[in-house]
């Protein structure tokens, strides 16, 4: 699987119908194929930054049952489970903003990598980065999940998969008001969302709320480590010959059980019983 920007111009040479299909010529690439996912770099007049990203459906080749206003064009893209910015992920130059989203992306030259080509390469931690900066900065509007969308097949792509893994996510911080169960802390730089019930284990439960806890980044590697155990009524227990050091006692301590079950209401607590 391959990741690629697409282009998005003020030279319509292509007859692009963006989210539905993406048109392009060999000088560009022969690489794209079916399956593969994209983020779209909109450079048109007074912008510069991604506006969306999804999956690629199907290629086609000249003459290969090309919609029919593409039939001149060497290769064009079906696209398909789109997700499209409510709000442009800028990373122009000119703008504090752009510069900001740059340096969070690792993005110091873009020539450098060819973003100027109408259509690019991207390794998969680049995908990641640009995608997870768009949720992060609530570029996508995400609706809260329903019952029907806890079940995240494996066999779903990338981009379906984290959509719905995203709903998730929201439900269960807005849920806890972004507050770490274990530790108390609020700052939503370095909240994360776990699973109670295993997400490589537990398919149909991935995307359910009440399978997810908010833990910030320290408390939640101890917690999939299984160096913190959290209890049904609000304590938490390390395991047996862990050396606890002053930061591991100062995040144990800083919360009272009571508070801490307040923010596990919503939690299954059989989930919660059976991983201990």
């Amino acid at each position: 699987m391959n990741y690629w920007i697409f282009k998005i111009s003020d030279q319509d040479q292509y007859p692009d119908q963006h989210f539905q299909t993406y048109a392009f010529d060999s000088r560009h690439s022969k690489l794209v194929q079916d399956g593969d996912s994209f983020v779209y770099l909109d450079k048109r007049l007074g912008r510069y930054g991604f506006i969306g990203h999804g999956d690629i459906a199907k290629v086609f080749g000249k003459g290969e049952n090309q919609p029919k206003f593409a039939q001149e064009t060497d290769y064009v893209a079906t696209l398909e489970i789109c997700v499209e910015y409510s709000q442009p992920l800028s990373i122009k130059g000119s703008t504090i903003e752009g510069r900001s989203n740059r340096t969070k992306l690792g993005l110091f030259d873009l020539n450098a990598i060819g973003w100027s080509r109408s259509i690019v390469r991207l390794d998969p931690p680049m995908f990641e980065r640009i995608v997870d900066l768009a949720y992060g900065l609530r570029c996508v509007t995400v609706d809260l999940p329903t019952e029907e969308d806890y079940t995240v097949p494996d066999a779903w792509s990338t981009v379906r998969r984290r959509h719905n893994t995203e709903r998730f996510k929201n439900a269960v911080l807005e849920r806890q008001h972004y507050t770490c169960t274990i530790c108390g802390t609020t700052l939503r730089e370095a909240l994360d969302v776990a699973h109670v019930s295993s997400y490589a284990a537990d398919i149909e439960n991935r995307a359910n709320p009440a399978n997810g806890i908010v833990l910030c980044a320290f408390c939640h590697r101890a917690f999939d480590g299984g160096v913190f155990r959290i209890l049904e009524d609000g304590n938490v227990i390390t395991a047996p010959n862990v050396h606890i050091d002053d930061v591991t006692d100062t995040h144990l301590k800083n919360l009272a059980a009571k508070d801490r079950l307040k923010l596990l209401g919503g939690v299954d607590k059989e989930l919660l019983r059976l991983r201990n």
